[in-house]
């Protein structure tokens, strides 16, 4: 047993030095969790039978990307042990369990390690200490963070003691569990596992210097000039007329819902289309490589359809928005780190005059 208790200590320190590798955004909002418990302890040496009725809930918090704590609580009935086979055995099981979540960006599964210590009650009059290793899942339900959990877990009972225990001599049993954990309070901009959302401000325009015979001041002479009078600060071609000018969106990972900044953005564009300073908006879809190409590219459709349905809301003209979708093909940007990722999750929206 005390070896056992070593290596768990070990592998928590190992976790402990994976957070403090992270130094990247993440969400770290408090959760909680309600899941059916199941006991696999049809063992003949212990004399008892699988159980019957469990439960647990846990409360947790991500320290780090790859990270997270949770304290447990679980309660489960057994059918008889021993020679009582008319006596139910009531488990009552308290621990500590640390979570390494090795991939963090997967799409809406995350898997994840675990180990725990802990204590066990039996019958409220016989506690021994508990030790488990384990793994699962966690299966994203929403932005919000909702998500299907489910687990499995061996676990080490200490029958050391000079009471009888209703164990037997071997005290290891599997413990399963399935449910919904839910974080508490609005979700930040993040993702589940991997960095904040980014929201690249649209550059200011910078107006060209004035030259001699430009007198529009695009930058072309008015000799070259086939589009003259163009307002001031409009991005030209060079032959002086506007060319569409782009705005983007960028959005969480997995996700195609609008935060504030990008509803801002669009707020202007809606303007910029209903006062007809433009008269086209081509929404272009993008997604990053995280996944399959048949999902991303139905991702980066959600993501072109948001924009489209939230001009619509304002005011536009359906006929003013055309929607298109290239998943993972057109990156913006490297797809090998965080920040390139976080910039090839985003919609173009290229406004044209004409």
């Amino acid at each position: 047993m005390k070896g056992s208790l070593v290596g768990l200590l070990a592998v928590s320190a190992l976790f402990s030095g994976v957070s403090h590798a992270e130094g990247q955004a993440f969400d770290d909002r408090i959760y909680g969790g309600l899941l059916l418990n199941y006991i696999d302890a049809d063992n003949a040496n212990r004399q008892i039978n699988d159980s019957r009725d469990g439960v647990r809930i846990l409360l947790g918090k991500k320290f780090s990307p790859m990270f997270a704590l949770e304290g447990t609580a679980s309660f489960n009935e057994f059918g008889g042990y021993g020679f009582q086979v008319n006596q139910n055995l009531k488990e009552l099981s308290f621990a500590v369990e640390a979570l390494a979540y090795p991939l963090r960006c997967t799409g809406s599964v995350s898997p994840f390690l675990k180990a725990g210590l802990g204590a066990t009650t039996f019958n409220e009059d016989d506690t021994e200490l508990n030790a488990s290793v384990g793994a699962g899942f966690d299966w994203k339900l929403n932005d919000h963070g909702t998500a299907i959990r489910t687990d499995a877990a061996w676990r080490y009972l200490n029958t050391d003691s000079p009471f009888p225990s209703p164990l037997g001599k071997d005290p290891t049993e599997w413990v399963v569990g399935a449910g919904v954990i839910m974080p508490f309070g609005n979700a930040p901009e993040v993702d589940q596992h991997c960095t904040k959302k980014m929201v690249a401000p649209a550059p200011a325009p910078t107006p060209a210097p004035a030259i001699d015979g430009d007198s529009d001041g695009d930058g072309v002479l008015d000799s070259a000039d086939k589009c003259p009078n163009t307002p001031a600060g409009t991005k030209v071609d060079e032959y002086g007329c506007p060319v569409p000018e782009t705005v983007v969106i960028y959005f969480a990972f997995d996700s195609s819902t609008l935060n504030s900044a990008a509803k801002g953005a669009l707020d202007r564009v809606a303007a910029n289309l209903t006062n007809r300073n433009f008269v086209v908006a081509i929404a272009n879809g993008h997604a990053d490589s995280t996944g399959t190409e048949e999902y991303n590219m139905g991702l980066s459709e959600r993501r072109a359809s948001s924009v489209a349905n939230y001009l619509a809301s304002k005011g536009v003209e359906a006929g003013q928005v055309r929607k298109r979708a290239y998943g993972e093909t057109r990156p913006a940007a490297p797809d090998d780190t965080e920040i390139g990722r976080a910039k090839n999750r985003r919609v173009e929206i290229n406004l044209l005059r004409q």
